[in-house]
């Protein structure tokens, strides 16, 4: 399934990837190529102000246009669908059909071009973050993708309170894949709470590892960088929600959790205490099977 959310939220052309070019109302024209694969998006372009035909992304058609059709010769009914394509942008809408789209589909791509002219506060993606789990980022030009894995029930629960420098605590941590095949995903929910303000912006790290190995990791800012700690508030907690996938490579067997937190400028690492008193880098525990 792919998504194209507030696709070129400049409202920039429609798009007909089947070896011709469609033309939106302003005039602009793109060409695709593909099979049995339609995007139709972002036909209010009279009512944006924001929108121009100039710019990168009419330049690099060549670049973005396999990220919105991946594989499609050996996908022919890949399905793509517009969300967010009203100007101005009607939330409750696009949420309703995200929402749809979650129940029926197991796995997301969404495709996102300037998305900020039609949807400064960034609504879609903060909808996609806190309800699946994203997987990875891609940019082909100027057109990014973001891959979600939908949800599903949590199967492994570690309570934890382990304490991250002097003022944020990890209060669980929730897996919802603890057996995956080599190549498989790992959905995992880390349930944060900022005991006080925080100054610094802070990366999470996640390994998943077994011995000196590290077989998949997740590194980044909380909730796919939309909630930075620098924005935390005393008292406030966050679910960070992500998948990680294993290389389809990875040897069978137990791999552990380490959990821990950087600062985005030193690197440095926070200091972590557990509730037994012992003190690290990380979290260490769980269990996650490949086989």
């Amino acid at each position: 399934m792919l998504i194209a959310a507030k696709a070129f939220a400049a409202h920039g052309p429609a798009l007909n990837f089947q070896g011709t070019e469609s033309q939106s109302q302003e005039g602009c024209q793109q060409q695709g190529v593909g099979r049995d694969l339609e995007i139709k998006v972002a036909n209010a372009v009279e009512n944006n102000p924001n929108y121009s035909c100039e710019g990168p992304h009419t330049d690099h058609a060549h670049e973005w246009i396999p990220a919105l059709a991946p594989s499609s010769a050996d996908h022919p009914n890949v399905t793509v669908i517009p969300v967010g394509d009203s100007w101005p942008l009607d939330v409750a809408a696009a949420e309703s059909e995200l929402r749809r789209i979650a129940d029926e589909e197991s796995n997301i791509r969404v495709a996102f071009l300037e998305e900020t002219n039609g949807d400064p506060q960034r609504r879609i993606e903060t909808w996609l973050d806190t309800r699946l789990f994203r997987l990875d980022e891609q940019w082909f030009g100027p057109v990014r993708v973001l891959s979600f894995a939908g949800d599903g029930q949590v199967t492994l629960t570690i309570p934890l309170e382990a304490r991250f420098g002097d003022g944020i605590t990890l209060e669980s941590v929730e897996v919802l894949d603890t057996v995956s095949p080599p190549g498989g995903l790992i959905r995992i929910r880390l349930n944060w709470r900022a005991d006080s303000s925080i100054s610094q912006s802070l990366k999470v790290f996640v390994h998943l590892f077994a011995g000196e190995a590290i077989a998949a990791q997740h590194d980044g800012q909380p909730v796919g960088e939309l909630r930075p700690t620098s924005t935390w508030r005393a008292g406030e907690r966050i679910a960070d929600q992500f998948a990680i996938r294993f290389s389809v490579d990875a040897p069978p067997g137990k791999y552990q959790l380490r959990i821990g937190m950087y600062d985005v400028n030193s690197l440095m690492r926070l200091p972590a205490s557990m509730p037994d008193g012992t003190t690290g880098e990380f979290f260490v525990g769980g269990e996650v099977v490949v086989r």
